[in-house]
């Protein structure tokens, strides 16, 4: 269930703004009657947007789940879903597929670490090898999952690459909806990344968990 709560704008409101705007350090603010007003102005609009548009949503969990796999599911309907396809006024930043691989590869240790243990790893794994050497560039770190996987899975348009069940859901939307511009990178480059993920990882996993108990029948039978 979701409750939308909403903090009206009062006079009062405006009053603690513009308030709070005359303190601010000259260089910011141009303290003129039509610079100070219009700055608070800005000010009640970041507080509107801030609170009047927010959604607040509440889940109950009635039996355990993987929280990993929520947090990708959420991630994608976000993303690739119908609601996608809406206006949306307040967008916030946009994600870049280095933003979906991180939250790929982290996910996968939500059930099985200590929040201080996921924060060390996130460190160990990501940041000190991948994205300060590149100084943090989204584009940068965008242009390096590129080019490791054209060195390791194969160009975009190989036919002989592995295509997973997410890269395949993703071609079938492009060819009734249209993706463009940096948006369409991310999504095209993540989804190129979690068939490699698929294809490396998981599936191989998987074989052995089913080796393991094919094993485990025979000896016990």
């Amino acid at each position: 269930a979701g409750s939308q709560t909403t903090t009206p704008t009062t006079p009062a409101t405006t009053t603690a703004t513009t308030a709070a705007v005359a303190t601010f350090p000259a260089s910011n603010v141009i303290f003129t009657t039509t610079g100070l007003a219009l700055a608070a102005q800005s000010l009640v609009e970041l507080q509107h947007r801030g609170l009047d548009h927010m959604h607040y949503v509440h889940m109950n969990l009635l039996n355990r789940v993987r929280l990993g796999q929520v947090f990708l599911w959420l991630q994608e309907k976000e993303l690739f879903g119908m609601g996608a396809l809406l206006w949306n006024p307040n967008p916030g930043l946009k994600f870049h597929a280095s933003d979906f691989v991180r939250n790929l590869a982290m996910a996968s240790f939500v059930d099985t670490k200590t929040l201080a243990e996921q924060r060390q790893l996130h460190r160990t794994l990501w940041l000190e090898p991948l994205e300060l050497p590149l100084n943090a560039s989204p584009t940068a770190l965008d242009n390096a999952i590129e080019a490791f996987l054209d060195a390791r899975a194969g160009l975009a348009d190989d036919p002989d690459r592995h295509r997973g069940s997410h890269e395949t859901t993703i071609a079938q939307i492009s060819k009734h909806f249209t993706l463009a511009g940096d948006h369409a990178r991310a999504v095209f480059l993540y989804a190129r990344f979690a068939s490699f993920f698929e294809d490396t990882i998981v599936r191989p996993f998987a074989e052995q968990q089913d080796k393991v108990a094919q094993c485990s029948n025979s000896s016990s039978s």
